[in-house]
């Protein structure tokens, strides 16, 4: 009795449908339930997430407010991959069924493209690593660079140069290898004309090798020419954190504004570091969220004799402060809906 093959050819592929789907359906996820949540009124039905998106890029897309619900996907453990659709469905968010899979009859390859991140760290990595600001106080009393062994003006990797005001115990490993800053500029509050901290220019790294006064010391690394004066401040060995989840300040933000923009630009975009004048003493909190406005124009009423009045202040985006110091912070501007400017004021998330 002969076989039909054209049987076996609708049966193969009835297989090959029914594995598709029930492979597909596995991979249908609830991210996010919307119930009361404020859904953006041009949000889309879906959206497929881009190379360089991060989870605030994508739950922006679809609600207000996207920093609230950040952590509930990390709770949730929703990973997202470049190319993964998610949907907007019955007032919740999906991971799409159709998230790119390579099926054969016995084959099932899942996508293997790294998860996006949280939030850009790529943006904010060296300031988590490397020290970006030295306060007024810790200025004076920082240990500083005071000559070399052989008369160079400047120094270089290798060079053995004398430091003061370093006191270290060579018996603390944590206390053996020193940044070398230079002073940049000066982070004013803008009111009082108040010296709130300094910018920290890295220069490279020192490894001391002798206590005393001097102490000698020797250079690691230079990434830029070392002179004498330029400061030494201890090392903080501290793993690149992972866990920065947007909350709301616990206290009401006052007289909070943008003090600088690191890269000095005029103008400041999405994923620029600010630098801000609250911190610690203000009750800023590391993964703090708060809302840029811009300072409303002032128009002349001719209808009233010609009055001047300051028309109300705009929302321009918003920003996420990373790094907390006792009187400024640093923050990544996570959204901008118009140009910011330094000076520009800051307060509580909405």
């Amino acid at each position: 009795m002969g076989i039909d093959m054209s049987f076996l050819s609708k049966a193969l592929m009835a297989l090959i449908i029914f594995t598709s789907t029930s492979l597909s359906s596995v991979l249908a996820e609830t991210l996010l339930p919307l119930g009361k949540i404020e859904l953006r009124q041009d949000a889309p039905s879906r959206y497929t997430v881009l190379d360089g998106d991060n989870l605030l890029d994508v739950l922006d897309v679809f609600i207000r407010n996207s920093w609230q619900y950040l952590e509930i996907l990390e709770q949730k453990k929703i990973v997202l991959r470049p190319g993964d659709v998610v949907l907007q469905r019955g007032r919740q968010l999906m991971l799409g069924a159709n998230r790119t899979v390579r099926l054969s009859p016995d084959i099932y390859i899942p996508r293997n493209k790294p998860h996006i991140d949280i939030i850009p760290f790529d943006q904010i990595r060296q300031f988590l690593i490397r020290p970006m600001i030295i306060e007024a106080d810790q200025l004076v009393d920082s240990a500083y660079v005071l000559s070399n062994s052989n008369g160079k003006v400047l120094l270089g990797t290798g060079d053995t140069f004398y430091g003061r005001g370093i006191e270290a115990d060579l018996e603390d490993e944590n206390q053996l290898e020193y940044v070398i800053i230079q002073p940049g500029q000066i982070y004013r509050d803008s009111a009082t004309g108040t010296a709130l901290a300094y910018e920290a220019i890295y220069l490279g790294e020192a490894i001391l090798k002798r206590m005393g006064d001097p102490a000698t010391l020797v250079v690691k690394t230079a990434s830029q020419e070392i002179r004498e004066g330029d400061r030494l401040l201890i090392t903080e060995k501290q793993a690149l954190p992972r866990d920065l989840y947007p909350t709301a300040p616990s206290d009401e933000i006052e007289g909070g504004e943008i003090v600088a923009v690191v890269n000095g630009v005029s103008q400041i975009g999405q994923y620029q570091v600010v630098v801000i004048n609250k911190g610690e003493q203000d009750y800023i909190e590391r993964g703090n969220m708060l809302s840029i406005f811009r300072g409303g124009e002032m128009v002349r009423d001719r209808f009233a004799g010609n009055e001047m009045v300051k028309l109300p202040n705009t929302r321009a985006g918003s920003l996420l402060v990373f790094k907390v110091f006792e009187k400024v912070s640093f923050a990544l501007v996570t959204k901008a809906s118009q140009t910011i400017y330094v000076h520009d004021q800051v307060g509580m998330p909405y």
